[in-house]
């Protein structure tokens, strides 16, 4: 029943920005980020993470950017009619037909294609056939999980790069995710890895907040990203970076991807 409980969902967070409107935006262009900014708001991008909901109906991206959709991961892990997701210790494939269609119509109607959660065959045709920039919202390039998928920075024999500079070549970027990591200091050796691979250009945030254990002991919730910024000035980036990093990496994607 995953497209009814994903209408659902969406029709609660629609309510949620009507009845805030003072507080929150529903962002489909990029100015709608700049100007919750503007506006001390807090700007909400809607996102899909596993397509499920389109089941084997590509028109579904069409009513769902209607309602708001701007990026979407293809899998959640498991299965589905698109690709493969990264099911732990099992022989996986990558985008099936129906799946490299949907690259093309995402591209089409300005959604940003997601890598998080896809099997490693699946992040190469990702790679093979998205001709516009394409990112993976939270992940880690140092800290690998056993039986899940290659790590980031391993050389893929076929390409002759690895995942990380794959995302870099499309103009994408890797967002760090928090979940799993042990300290903020933590989050700076991952940004410190992922700009000595890709450059400052290519890496930002995914948290991966959702209100469960297993975030860093002196970064609980969101607001401490502060601590987070801290740190990194204290390891030496400038304000350049520190811009690039919180958020205007992310804008240069949604904006080469939304257009106008």
């Amino acid at each position: 029943d995953a497209l009814s409980i994903a209408l659902r969902m969406i029709a609660a967070l629609h309510r949620h920005v009507d009845e805030h409107a003072d507080r929150c935006v529903l962002a489909t262009p990029v100015a709608d980020i700049r100007r919750a900014a503007a506006e001390n708001k807090v700007a909400y991008i809607l996102t899909m993470e596993g397509a499920e909901p389109v089941g084997r109906h590509l028109e579904m991206f069409d009513i769902l950017r209607r309602l708001g959709l701007r990026m979407t991961t293809f899998t959640h892990s498991r299965r589905n009619l698109l690709a493969d997701g990264t099911q732990m210790n099992i022989t996986t494939g990558g985008l099936t037909h129906l799946g490299r269609q949907a690259v093309r119509r995402c591209e089409e109607l300005g959604i940003v294609i997601d890598t998080a959660h896809i099997s490693d065959a699946g992040f190469w045709d990702l790679i093979e056939h998205a001709e516009k920039p394409i990112l993976c919202s939270h992940t880690s390039v140092l800290t690998l999980t056993p039986g899940y998928r290659a790590p980031w920075d391993e050389i893929n024999s076929t390409y002759g790069m690895s995942k990380a500079e794959a995302i870099a070549k499309q103009g994408g970027l890797i967002g760090i995710v928090f979940f799993g990591m042990d300290s903020v200091g933590d989050l700076v050796n991952e940004a410190d890895r992922i700009i000595e691979i890709c450059g400052p250009e290519h890496v930002g945030l995914g948290s991966d907040y959702y209100g469960r254990a297993g975030f860093p002991s002196d970064m609980p919730d969101i607001s401490y990203l502060p601590l987070l910024t801290q740190a990194l000035m204290e390891r030496g980036y400038d304000e350049p970076t520190l811009r690039l990093l919180l958020g205007e990496n992310s804008l240069r994607v949604f904006e080469q991807v939304w257009g106008g």
